[in-house]
């Protein structure tokens, strides 16, 4: 995951990224524009197949 992540631009600091106990992973950028430059790249493919990239909402 750290190498997808990474591969889609060019980051101020390394996201960090956490596993969830139900499956899916936490990506923590350092600001919002990264975040964004991610989210707005897809569609995203992880080995071969579609993955779902969504902002955290409270």
């Amino acid at each position: 995951m750290e190498r997808f992540i990474l591969a889609q631009g060019v980051f101020s600091t390394k996201p960090v990224i956490l596993v969830h106990i139900d499956g899916y992973f936490v990506v923590r950028f350092a600001n919002e524009g990264e975040r964004d430059m991610v989210l707005c790249s897809g569609p995203h493919y992880l080995m071969r197949r579609p993955i779902i990239i969504e902002p955290w909402v409270p």
